[in-house]
């Protein structure tokens, strides 16, 4: 590993304790979903079940999350332990190891050694990495699951590829699900075993959901979307329909929250998630510009609402401008860089566009966080120097390009050999 990697990884690494460090000893209580994921963690170490339910009560089945973080946890309570310093320092590791997938990434994206390097460092730097990387979630898991994914992809092995992103889509669901327009950039001949591993991995979830739901696919798709068609909505602009539609909803999630049997309320969510579907699908056909619109404003929160700070931390409103600029800065140069390197016909230069793209129009429709775009963060950074790098071939004085009569010019003859 060359050393300016290895210091990257390094930082990283301290960046996240240094992080963990200032959250403790309370890590987020306000970020309930660490709650299920510590429950459903303790249920696959303790009784080998996939299920929240607590010593001595009857299973009941998970129907909104997925199995692939909760496993990475349970591993750790059955080895290290999972308290919150364990885990903390566990997905340390695993922001190091992000930082040298990106690399590997970059350097075959990019061709050249300094703006990948460049693109790396701003990997090991960027603070919302290290700040849920401190926490009980699944977002840096994701990340380095989406980062190797792309990576074996690049080095053309289809099926450990289709294996971890299988393994991601256990982890985010739909972030799983950027294998399909992946397998477009794929060969016949790869193809096949990029499904195939695919396939493998996230079998067992369909076979858990069918025997415990009778549903092949459970989740929150519907709930996300129904949500997601009310953010950034004042209650007090509500039409009639949609008061309507939204009084509706509530009373049917009054009479799911007043299930006292947890098996019972497991197996009426599948009918609720696909209500809410139903009513915010209708929604939207019928008031869609403003639905649009509401849209770029979640689009805001998801690629330039990152707060590394602690939940209820008052930010100044000059940091608040600046945070916002910088991250606007980089989505627009990610995204312009991610579209010229995607000219290019190797698979590594178009895939940060692909990737970045899909996050976003897959994203646009739900409810919306700032961390839904992280794992896509690092391929819009590798866009982002890309830009960069263009930017400065512009900008060079023309008697730096001036050819040589051997051909090279000036900067080719300035260029470090080797």
């Amino acid at each position: 590993m060359p050393r300016p990697v290895l210091a990257l990884t390094t930082l990283a690494f301290a960046v996240t304790v240094a992080y963990a460090a200032s959250l403790s000893p309370e890590f987020e209580p306000s970020r309930d979903d660490q709650l299920a994921f510590a429950a459903l963690a303790r249920g696959l170490a303790e009784r080998g079940e996939f299920t929240r339910a607590g010593p001595g009560e009857a299973f009941f089945p998970e129907t909104l999350r997925a199995p692939g973080y909760p496993l990475f946890v349970a591993a750790l309570c059955r080895t290290v332990g999972c308290g919150h310093w364990q885990i903390a320092l566990a997905q340390g590791l695993l922001v190091a190891l992000l930082v040298v997938l990106t690399h590997a990434l970059a350097k075959r994206a990019l061709a050249d050694g300094r703006p990948a390097l460049v693109a790396t460092a701003l990997v090991a730097v960027y603070p919302t990495f290290a700040y849920f990387a401190a926490l009980e979630m699944a977002d840096i898991l994701g990340a380095v699951l989406l980062m190797g994914a792309a990576l074996a992809f690049v080095r053309s092995r289809a099926a450990l590829s289709g294996a971890l992103f299988g393994a991601l889509a256990l982890t985010r669901f739909l972030f799983g699900l950027v294998v399909v327009p992946v397998a477009f950039l794929s060969t016949r001949r790869r193809l096949l075993a990029l499904a195939l591993g695919f396939a493998v991995v996230v079998t067992p979830l369909f076979v858990y959901s069918y025997s415990t739901l009778g549903t092949l696919s459970s989740g929150s798709s519907g709930s996300g979307l129904w949500y997601g068609y009310f953010q950034r909505l004042d209650a007090r602009d509500l039409d009639s329909a949609e008061r309507a539609s939204a009084a509706q909803v509530q009373r049917e999630i009054d009479a799911f929250d007043a299930i006292t049997d947890r098996r019972a309320q497991a197996l009426a969510w599948p009918r609720l998630d696909a209500l809410m579907r139903d009513r915010a699908l209708a929604l939207i056909a019928t008031h869609p510009l403003p639905w649009l619109a509401r849209g770029v404003d979640r689009s805001l929160v998801l690629w330039a609402g990152d707060r590394p700070v602690r939940v209820g931390t008052s930010i100044p409103d000059a940091v608040a401008v600046a945070l916002l600029a910088a991250q606007l800065v980089l989505f627009v140069a990610g995204l312009i860089g991610s579209a010229a390197l995607a000219r290019r016909p190797e698979v590594a230069a178009r895939l940060p566009l692909l990737i970045v793209a899909y996050t976003w129009l897959s994203a646009f429709p739900f409810v919306t966080e700032e961390r839904y775009a992280l794992p896509a963060r690092p391929f819009l950074f590798i866009g982002a120097v890309a830009a960069w790098v263009a930017l400065r071939a512009r900008s060079r004085p023309a008697s730096l390009s001036a050819p040589r009569r051997d051909g090279s010019t000036a900067t080719d003859a300035a260029a470090p050999q080797g």
